[in-house]
């Protein structure tokens, strides 16, 4: 009986942790997000004296969500006809977000126009799949066992 109760008492620590650490890293992302706010709005940076910050928020989240997809498996492995589907629907959403933000299509700055359209969403679908799908293979492995 000790023993059982134990193991429910380590069960119920890991789970708490794990709630705990979740909880500390989303407030420390939006404290980071808020400092870069504060540092372009508030005090004028540029974009060149923030990069590092806009790096380091970036990389945080990615992995958050890498690990979360790698780990617990806990999203679907998009079938090619959903990932078309996301896609075509990113698209648009930038498009018509820079559109709103940039004013009309530039052709001579494609780079800041036309290729975050295009590549964001590929990047973003295409990690996503990746980390679910090598989630999914690796849940396999350790049910098998």
């Amino acid at each position: 009986m000790k023993n059982r109760l134990a193991q429910i008492s380590d069960e119920r620590t890991q789970l708490m942790t794990g709630k705990i650490a979740v909880i500390t890293l989303i407030l420390t992302q939006l404290g980071l997000f808020g400092v870069i706010l504060y540092r372009i709005y508030a005090l004028g940076q540029s974009n060149a004296q923030i990069s590092d910050l806009r790096l380091l928020l970036f990389l945080s989240v990615l992995g958050y969500f890498a690990l979360r997809l790698y780990f617990t498996s806990s999203f679907p492995v998009p079938s090619l006809k959903a990932a078309l589907g996301a896609y075509l629907l990113l698209c648009l959403i930038i498009f018509i977000g820079l559109r709103i933000w940039l004013g009309p299509l530039d052709s001579t700055e494609w780079y800041n126009t036309i290729l975050p359209v295009v590549l964001g969403p590929v990047l973003i679908i295409g990690l996503y799949s990746l980390f679910a799908f090598l989630g999914k293979k690796r849940l396999e492995k350790e049910l098998e066992r």
